[in-house]
């Protein structure tokens, strides 16, 4: 294997970790990440038998009330049988289904030996979704999936372990968010293909797209005079951290970039790799290369912008039923902020993935067919992939 190819890969690698691990620890430093107060009182377990199953009526409860007893799997109660109770109200807007024998629950224990239901365990078919996601991505995907998985977790860990930290200490979002992107966007191209003249480009391609749907963004906001109070969830966001509210129209800006982000990368590396194709021994100029980058383009173009929109509108399906719903006016409906939002997330990603077709293009066509000494050391038969021996000629 290629010590070029294992040191970039190595090199991300550990660059990215110590980015997440010092970006988690700087964000945490005064907020708690996952550390509610009921945190170390909730158990997990399998329901081995129903007790009973009753129906009550009193000035606390009007409904049923089945009592069943749980083996604790974990904690300092492992191997323990408890027995808990579980209230289904009938004025509960969203009951829970009732227990069942064989059911993997979530439980509270309270003061004295009382044991309240809290939750169904639903990870577990998740989980094995998620293996069979995996399993694919491996199957099809080669030696080059095991890149795609490595940078799957990086992203995930960036998002979660660094924003969303940053999100809930009251600090900057829009330098965080920025900040994130950029990185997932460096580390993810790298780690996936390689340091490459494609890679390179495929990178200036996803800044621009960036960095224009920030600027969108920040623009629109101020013609909309957007609140940032779209529905309950940003209410009690601006709730969870006196000290440091978290501005909301920051939240909206990071929502639209951040989404945005998948499809801008989507789009630079296809027409980045594609691009690289028709140039890879052929004596195309740098004109034929725009021209067919054009052409590629158109292509890519309509199906992207649907995926995007359709992916807004199924996200928020249930809310555009109930709006459309209680709402006479078709005008009221429109200038509802929370509408405004969907409708902005949309527009700004389908005008980024335009502006990123032309400016991947022009740029491909600049580096590949352009005299740089710098870029011209970026070839497969010198640097790629880690993994990617399909690179090697």
């Amino acid at each position: 294997m290629d010590r070029k190819q294992a040191a970039v890969y190595i090199i991300t690698i550990i660059l990215s970790a110590i980015f997440i691990f010092c970006g988690y620890k700087y964000n945490t430093r005064e907020y708690s990440f996952l550390s509610g107060e009921q945190a170390d009182s909730a158990y997990s377990g399998r329901i081995t038998r129903i007790i009973s199953d009753e129906r009550v009526e009193d000035d606390i409860i009007k409904g049923r009330v089945i009592t069943f007893e749980c083996l604790i799997g974990d904690k300092d109660m492992k191997g323990s049988t408890v027995t808990a109770v579980q209230n289904l109200d009938d004025l509960d807007q969203m009951p829970q289904p009732p227990v069942e024998e064989g059911d993997k629950v979530l439980l509270y224990k309270y003061e004295g030996d009382n044991w309240q239901f809290s939750e169904f365990i639903r990870l577990d078919p998740l989980i094995v979704l998620c293996g069979v996601f995996f399993a694919m991505v491996l199957i099809f995907g080669g030696k080059k999936g095991v890149n795609t998985l490595v940078a799957l977790v990086i992203t995930c860990l960036a998002i979660f372990a660094v924003f969303v930290p940053a999100v809930l200490s009251g600090y900057n979002i829009y330098f965080w968010s920025l900040t994130v992107c950029a990185f997932v966007t460096v580390s993810s191209m790298i780690i996936i293909n390689g340091l490459h003249k494609k890679t390179f480009v495929a990178i200036a391609g996803s800044f621009c797209g960036v960095v224009v749907s920030a600027l969108l963004t920040l623009l629109m906001n101020r013609f909309l005079k957007m609140t940032g109070m779209l529905d309950d969830s940003y209410l009690y966001l601006s709730l969870l951290n006196p000290d440091r509210p978290i501005n909301l129209n920051a939240a909206i800006f990071a929502s639209i970039v951040i989404g945005a982000l998948g499809a801008v990368m989507d789009i630079a590396m296809d027409i980045a790799t594609s691009l690289y194709e028709m140039y890879s021994g052929s004596a195309l100029k740098p004109r034929q290369l725009i021209k067919s980058g054009f052409e590629i383009g158109k292509d890519m173009m309509g199906t992207m912008t649907t995926t995007l929109i359709l992916a807004y509108i199924g996200s928020s399906l249930a809310v555009t039923v109930l709006l459309v719903a209680y709402n006479a006016s078709l005008t009221e409906l429109l200038n509802k902020e929370m509408v405004i939002e969907e409708i902005l997330q949309s527009l700004v990603g389908s005008v980024s993935i335009m502006v990123v077709l032309p400016f991947t293009t022009a740029v491909a066509a600049l580096v590949y067919r352009g005299k740089y000494d710098w870029l011209d050391e970026l070839d497969e038969k010198e640097i790629g992939s880690f993994f990617d021996d399909d690179n090697k000629e």
